[in-house]
């Protein structure tokens, strides 16, 4: 399954859900690949080591390992060219015999399309404010035009109002998990480390969320266009 985390706006918890999604699931059957080359930030939590560098132009995605995962991801430089061709590249080394993990830059943008052309699911990770309900409706238009089918993941879900939830209800976007607002996720990644390897109950439930999806992946196989 090729499956991108995405978001409508930064700040939302895409990565550290995806970087603790893929420590979750065996690590021989996940590739991680970070699309977001103008801020690729999931290195500071998996402290990949490098085992080979490989140039495309000027950009420079970075092929590496980390607690037994393949990782990739790519470096776009200041003033250097746009990051849809570097995202092309990088994706290029994607696996399709394992669980591929795209982490896509936030927003709606060009490069956050680039990232989620071609996966088989989307997960939306957003939080229950205004503005996380204003731009969680923004990548969910943008995922209807790719026709990509796409799930929720709430996160400091209680935090907020319960706008998001009737949003996704009326929308029949299933939410798939919740991650409530956790002192200890908080400290962990003020430590830049990863709150499963520090938080062992959290991996179960990335484990179940995985096994929920993987039924909703091939119910909508078995039933296309009911997403």
């Amino acid at each position: 399954m090729i499956l991108s985390v995405a978001t409508g706006k930064g700040g939302t918890g895409k990565t550290t859900f995806a970087v603790n999604l893929a420590l979750s699931l065996p690590e021989e059957s996940v590739e991680f690949i970070d699309c977001d080359v103008e801020e690729p930030n999931v290195p500071l939590f998996n402290k990949p080591e490098i085992h080979r560098v490989a140039s495309v132009g000027t950009p420079v995605p970075r092929v590496d390992e980390s607690h037994g995962i393949a990782f990739v991801n790519g470096v776009l430089h200041i003033e250097e060219p746009m990051a849809s061709p570097l995202i092309r590249r990088v994706k290029q080394k994607l696996q399709r015999g394992k669980t591929v993990i795209l982490d896509a830059p936030p927003g709606t943008s060009r490069p956050v399309i680039e990232t989620v052309k071609g996966s088989d699911f989307c997960v939306l990770v957003t939080e229950p404010t205004p503005f996380g309900l204003n731009d969680l409706e923004l990548a969910v238009g943008m995922l209807k035009k790719l026709n990509t089918p796409m799930g929720v993941v709430v996160n400091k879900a209680d935090a907020g109002d319960r706008k998001v939830w009737d949003y996704c209800a009326s929308q029949k976007n299933p939410v798939l998990m919740e991650i409530p607002l956790d002192r200890g996720i908080a400290e962990c990644y003020s430590k830049g480390v990863p709150f499963v390897l520090e938080k062992g109950s959290y991996r179960l439930r990335f484990q179940e969320f995985f096994e929920t999806l993987e039924k909703l992946h091939g119910s909508i196989r078995r039933n296309p266009g009911t997403e």
